[in-house]
């Protein structure tokens, strides 16, 4: 295999994972629209059912002054969710400039309902995309360092400076936020005219709905072109840091014509052009690139690097002195798993068999432990002895992996239902550490004050306690509260299992609504930190 042809395969493959990924926050989008869209549409029916005359309201009866109550109860509002949904400096601008100058009356008021339920979506989303371009960048960097060395330096400075920098003139908060004000401003538009006309707003749903579409669609455009601009950004740091000047154009397994024409071309890294000779040369293109090199430095480090490979992954078995016996309980009835140690591995990794699908699992586990602390054993199960997706046995400190995990097509089938907060391996072995993590904490608070506990279950409980109280009061205000983070937590803690609501947030993190959720089950799985 030459280079090319390598870095075709390579990129082709991260590309597919990348486009998973983005499919994942893109819908995490949609569902804050979604919810803004519904609130946006009982706001307007409300606003019918107090002000209406016969069939509609007039532009007169829209005009008049709200009560100092109403304005009050609006206030409020605005104010709480300022100080409780961690708003980014923007968003809370948003709401300052458009409560500074809005002419208080039933209309105004009633947009200004519009305008906070969409800054509330917006300031959602412009976190779910910083967070996603700040993690795909440390991510990129991580991924490039693994081909072209430890050379490759990766701080917090150079990802901010990349996620934040403009494109075509304005970066992606910016554009966010030019949109909400499109948006807005056409939804402003939509409830004036149906006044003057004489027509009930509720009767123009599906014209707020595809102006809502519209909203998804530029999101969804703005993530993923953002995405690969950052990626890109990040390539060309990286192959600089390398001592490469000069890159390789890679044109995605779809390509249109256009980026078809650059695909294998090289130029100089100082002459690269976004939309000229390097990617995104269009919104969604997802198109790569590859250092490049006319001598046999560009051969020698992917051939290298393929040796290298093959050295880490030729595993020695040695049936004798590394198979062992495990017994784990699932919960019904005990399983018997007889796993072999896997040599030459930075991981202690543990196998079932030698199967394709336990060799694909063991590929795809190596990609992501590399963004994880303090891994335990891992075994890797057979799908038809273990049944489980994963699981995390706190006695023996043993991280198992069903070996149905092979490809990132069987782990979307696997989390499409929604059952659970994952959404792809990382998220899974989030889940799982962070059960680690919960039992490592009480296991020390256990060990701190022998004398005051029994064991290291009583231990856990008096760790859990503050979160357990907490979580039994909003459930008892509303029965669907844990429906909010997954089905998953919801279950496993209508039969006294506080132990998967943990796993879930923090699989979650910012994107949990309930901040003081957040942080009281980051309190228990930092207590020891």
């Amino acid at each position: 295999m030459n280079s090319y042809e390598y870095w075709k395969i390579r990129e082709h493959q991260h590309t597919l994972e990348q486009m998973s990924r983005e499919n994942d926050v893109a819908s995490m989008l949609e569902k804050n629209l979604d919810k803004a869209k519904i609130e946006i549409e009982h706001k307007i029916q409300v606003f019918y059912e107090r002000y209406a005359r016969k069939e509609h309201i007039s532009l007169e009866d829209a005009m008049k002054r709200v009560s100092s109550m109403d304005i009050r109860v609006f206030e409020e509002k605005a104010r709480k969710y300022v100080e409780n949904r961690d708003f980014s400096e923007r968003a809370n601008e948003e709401l300052r400039l458009y409560n500074a100058t809005m002419r208080i009356n039933r209309l105004e008021l009633l947009k200004a309902e519009v305008n906070l339920a969409l800054v509330k979506a917006n300031a959602k989303n412009e976190k779910l995309i910083q967070n996603h371009l700040t993690n795909l960048a440390s991510e990129e960097y991580a991924r490039q360092a693994g081909i072209l060395g430890d050379i490759i330096i990766n701080s917090k400075a150079a990802v901010n400076t990349i996620v934040n920098a403009s494109f075509h003139t304005a970066n992606f908060s910016e554009r966010l936020w030019f949109n909400h004000n499109a948006l807005v401003s056409d939804l402003g538009v939509t409830l004036r005219r149906s006044i003057t006309q004489g027509v009930n707003p509720v009767t123009e749903t599906t014209r707020i709905r595809d102006k809502f579409k519209v909203t998804k669609h530029e999101a969804k455009r703005l993530l993923v072109t953002e995405s690969a601009r950052v990626q890109g950004d990040v390539q060309l740091d990286s192959f600089e840091q390398a001592g490469y000047d000069e890159y390789i154009y890679l044109a995605e397994p779809s390509a249109c014509a256009v980026c078809n024409k650059l695909d294998g071309n090289h130029f100089k890294i100082t002459d690269r052009e976004v939309g000229k000779n390097y990617y995104p040369m269009h919104p969604f293109c997802k198109c790569s690139s590859a250092p490049y090199s006319d001598d046999d430095r560009f051969e020698k480090l992917v051939n290298d690097y393929l040796q290298g490979s093959q050295e880490e992954d030729s595993v020695e078995l040695d049936s004798m002195a590394n198979s062992k016996l495990y017994v784990l309980n699932n919960g019904e009835s005990n399983v018997r798993i007889r796993a072999t140690k896997l040599q030459g591995l930075k991981y202690d990794v543990w196998v079932e068999d030698s199967s394709k699908k336990s060799r694909n699992t063991l590929e795809l586990l190596k990609q992501e432990l590399q963004h994880f602390n303090n891994i335990p054993k891992i075994i890797i199960a057979r799908e038809d002895k273990f049944k489980n997706i994963a699981g995390y046995d706190n006695k023996n400190d043993i991280l198992y992996i069903s070996n149905k995990l092979n490809s990132i097509s069987n782990i979307n089938k696997l989390l499409a239902s929604g059952y659970f907060a994952a959404r792809n391996l990382k998220d899974i072995l989030t889940h799982e550490l962070a059960h680690k993590k919960h039992w490592d904490n009480a296991k020390s608070l256990y060990k701190k004050y022998p004398k005051r506990y029994n064991n290291i279950e009583s231990a856990k409980r008096d760790l859990d306690s503050e979160l357990m109280a907490y979580v039994k009061t909003q459930v008892s205000l509303d029965r669907q509260y844990l429906s909010n983070i997954s089905k998953n937590a919801k279950v496993a803690y209508s039969n006294g299992n506080i132990n998967e609501l943990v796993a879930e947030v923090e699989v979650l993190d910012d994107i949990v609504e309930d901040k003081e959720l957040l942080n009281k089950v980051k309190g228990v799985l930092e207590w020891n930190q």
